[in-house]
């Protein structure tokens, strides 16, 4: 597959107060074509908003008509979620080592950056912190071939909705 261009031009952080959000003001060179947005931060922050002039593209991307510099707004967030439980056995007893995976829900699904991953631990816990607010399915296994849940034609949710 091939990428459009993306050359970045100017950032600007235009809050610089970590609390309640912080957000970023970036002029990008774009050629023609979707783009599809994915935030990676760190230290507990969440992509709480993102939008390319008048278009949110936190959930669908935004569309580039025309080569030139577009601007697009960054908001990141101490606001996640917290997600914690324990894995058991039907007899109660925990399941150390079990991948558990949050996918998001369905407008969402394309968007990997907010798949999570995590094992668990030797008494069965599993804790997911700064999770972006929206509707996700929870799956977990004992033994999994790893990111085969990002693959449509075998994903859990894919299988579930086959079953009827």
């Amino acid at each position: 597959m091939e990428w459009p261009s993306l050359s970045t031009s100017f950032k600007k952080s235009l809050d610089r107060a970590p609390f309640p959000f912080r957000r970023w003001l970036i002029y990008a060179r774009l050629s023609p074509g979707h783009y599809d947005v994915q935030v990676d931060a760190s230290g507990g922050l969440i992509p709480k908003r993102i939008r390319a002039e008048d278009t949110e593209a936190m959930q669908e991307g935004f569309t580039i008509s025309h080569s030139g510099k577009a601007p697009l707004e960054i908001a990141l967030s101490h606001d996640g979620a917290t997600i914690e439980g324990i894995g058991q056995k039907a007899d109660g007893q925990p399941v150390p080592g079990a991948t558990v995976v949050l996918i998001p829900g369905t407008k969402l699904r394309s968007r990997h950056g907010l798949y999570r991953e995590t094992s668990t631990d030797q008494f069965g816990r599993y804790h997911f912190g700064a999770v972006t607010p929206g509707d996700y399915k929870l799956f977990a296994w004992s033994d999994v071939e790893p990111d085969i849940w990002f693959d449509p034609a075998v994903s859990p949710l894919t299988r579930r909705r086959n079953r009827g």
